[in-house]
């Protein structure tokens, strides 16, 4: 059976089979996507498969031949963060967050500052050369110490790594993609790869070094990042 990722197609190659027309940002009303090929779709094979559709996106779609039928699933529940109206990063929290979750994510970052030389960094529209050759390099060094240790066999993330490796550094000059890094000192020990469309980000593929699990970076990692974006 043959299928695409509608996220992956739309972000990183802006290219979507001719079926799908427009996708509009249901909260920002922006249109972030319009649909150059005006061929008639067709299928593939008997049957076709498009996964990973967001739902903040409206998505405009031109009539199906009559001999071909639609189906929607429900795939798995998302997450969003919608930063409209929000005064700041601090109210943000206080809205969303009961008193306990926010002790706990201070908490976490704190420990984690304490113990160690860190600093958060994100780059986005721009990155030296040689700095991202090393964050690549030791992205997926973490990324397949990660899936080892999860048992994860044949990920999709590491067999496609040229892929990333050829394309992500003349997307986070075009502000098409992002790395949000924290460091101890001058090693990486947490990477996120987002992607972005206009003013939606897409925290898409994330891993950090399996020696840290205990500090919880994941908690630290998410708020940082919502700071910077915010800011």
């Amino acid at each position: 059976m043959n299928s695409t990722n509608f996220f992956f197609d739309a972000y990183t190659k802006k290219q979507l089979p001719t079926y799908y027309r427009q996708l509009q940002n249901k909260y920002t009303d922006d249109i972030v996507f319009n649909n150059a090929n005006n061929e008639e779709f067709q299928l593939p094979e008997t049957a076709f498969v498009v996964k990973d559709v967001p739902e903040y996106f409206k998505v405009t779609t031109k009539e199906l031949p009559k001999n071909i039928e639609r189906q929607t699933l429900i795939q798995y529940p998302g997450f969003l963060i919608n930063f409209k109206n929000v005064s700041s990063l601090s109210d943000y929290l206080n809205e969303r967050f009961g008193k306990s979750s926010r002790y706990k994510l201070r908490r976490e970052q704190k420990k984690l500052e304490q113990c160690f030389d860190i600093r958060y960094e994100m780059y986005f529209g721009t990155i030296d050369k040689n700095e991202y050759d090393f964050i690549m390099d030791e992205f997926y060094r973490l990324l397949e110490l990660r899936s080892l240790e999860k048992g994860i066999k044949d990920n999709v993330n590491l067999t496609t790594q040229h892929f990333y490796r050829a394309n992500v550094y003349q997307m986070i000059l075009d502000k098409k993609a992002s790395f949000y890094i924290i460091y101890n000192g001058k090693m990486p020990i947490d990477i996120c790869l987002n992607f972005h469309m206009k003013d939606v980000i897409f925290q898409y593929i994330r891993t950090y070094d399996i020696d840290y699990s205990k500090f919880n970076t994941g908690y630290t990692e998410s708020n940082e990042t919502n700071r910077m974006v915010y800011c």
